[in-house]
């Protein structure tokens, strides 16, 4: 009985640490430092757990033939992972971004010729 209640304590004791951290340094939202926040909980890679957070809410305001500044602006940052290629004469460029950490889905926005041309979540 005496050991149900220290578990209960430390677990209540922790719960009030993420509330704290959380309040401070809001998971998913862009900091002072101009990073990320991370998730403050049992996340296996909290700053990408926060990352998503962060990057969902601005992919679904992206529609296609935005050119790449205004994508840039809206996402507030840079992409996780860009790559280029040439495709019959035209510019291909791709920027993904991690949108959902527990299903591990990226958004991959594919720009041709400096407009969005598709957006697609792709399950890594």
């Amino acid at each position: 009985m005496k050991r149900l209640l220290v578990a209960a304590v430390v677990l209540q004791l922790l719960a009030g640490c993420q509330a704290i951290r959380d309040s401070i340094a809001p998971p998913g939202e862009m900091g002072s430092n101009g990073r990320v926040n991370k998730c403050n909980d049992w996340s296996t890679n909290p700053q990408a757990c926060g990352e998503a957070r962060y990057n969902a809410p601005r992919v679904a305001k992206i529609n296609l033939g935005q050119s790449l500044a205004e994508v840039r602006q809206i996402m507030g940052r840079d992409p996780e992972q860009r790559s280029l290629r040439e495709e019959g004469g035209q510019a291909i460029e791709e920027w993904q971004y991690l949108t959902d950490y527990k299903q591990s889905i990226t958004s991959v926005i594919s720009f041709k010729n400096g407009k969005v041309s598709s957006l697609q979540a792709v399950r890594k």
